[in-house]
């Protein structure tokens, strides 16, 4: 009876492997998506895996199995197990580092070998309204080399697209893309590197259903530079605290409509976020080290200043 279900198991799992080669052959051939291309993983033992992820007018938020999607979100792990997913995450509380469909429902579209976006070339950018596509990688099998042809991103379309583990409200409110927006390596883009170590986890953590704690690292094609720098971005100027270092509260000065402030650890995760207040931001809960403090006014300005907390 073992060997009957070994057996089973091997068959089904030969259809599906073949099942999704073929949705893959006929997503290149058939179909014409404007976009697709293939991410490469391979972890310190060996074990690979591979993912693809495009874009396409025709495509929607939903399984699109003209593309070669195929909803595995209830499939355990097996293998690398790197998937892609919708994810939705753009209201939820990212003082979480770890979310998962208990605390946060519906959190999760699917999961997928392919994730195709909804996108048209001729978009200066895309519509970063959620849910957008995100790469789920188990922590148990970091770490792991993620590579890609960068070819494929060598055009005004996706120039200047990246990958991030922040999500996407923080995409457009960080100082300084090149400092602090991708703790994995400041320069990273997809156009002007070919592979990404991931040595350790970073950024926001998913648990399933099995318990399987997968990293979030998010997808984002790009055109636009804009969004990789703050020089065209409003910004707040002359933007000091006191004391620094400091350990318990700092003071803001250099602006009297101050209205919210967010503080980032040198990983890139966000840590604390809030109202600011005439008291100042109380920073005693936070551990020794170095952060960034992020201010923003009334009228959308921003600006940032390292800190340290002793």
């Amino acid at each position: 009876m073992h060997d009957f279900y070994a057996i089973n198991k091997f068959f089904n799992h030969m259809i599906y492997r073949i099942t999704f080669l073929v949705l893959i052959i006929s997503c290149s051939t058939l179909s014409g998506q404007e976009f697709i291309t293939e991410l490469f993983l391979e972890n310190s033992e060996g074990l690979k895996d591979t993912v693809y992820i495009g874009y396409d007018p025709m495509a929607s938020t939903e399984i699109d199995t003209q593309f070669g999607e195929i909803d595995i979100t209830s499939d355990s792990l097996s293998g690398l197990g790197v998937r892609l997913s919708r994810t939705n995450v753009f209201d939820y509380d990212y003082d979480y580092e770890y979310w998962n469909e208990e605390d946060f429902p519906n959190i999760m579209s699917y999961q997928s070998k392919v994730d195709v976006l909804k996108r048209d070339c001729s978009d200066d950018t895309i519509d970063w309204a959620p849910p957008f596509s995100t790469i789920l990688i188990p922590v148990d099998q970091l770490p792991l080399v993620l590579s890609w042809d960068n070819s494929q991103f060598q055009n005004d379309c996706i120039g200047y697209s990246f990958l991030t583990s922040y999500p996407y409200d923080a995409w457009w409110h960080l100082p300084s893309f090149s400092v602090y927006h991708l703790p994995f390596d400041p320069n990273l883009l997809l156009s002007e590197n070919s592979s990404l170590l991931i040595e350790k986890p970073s950024g926001h953590m998913y648990i399933n259903e099995y318990s399987d704690t997968l990293m979030m690292l998010f997808v984002n094609f790009n055109a636009d530079a804009t969004i990789l720098t703050s020089v065209e971005n409003p910004k707040l100027k002359d933007v000091i605290i006191y004391p620094n270092p400091s350990h318990d509260v700092l003071h803001v000065f250099g602006d009297e409509n101050l209205m919210r402030f967010a503080i980032h650890n040198m990983s890139g995760r966000l840590v604390r976020r809030g109202a600011y207040k005439l008291d100042g931001v109380d920073i005693r809960n936070l551990d020794a080290g170095s952060y960034v403090l992020l201010v923003t006014n009334k009228n959308g300005e921003s600006g940032s200043v390292l800190f340290e907390k002793r």
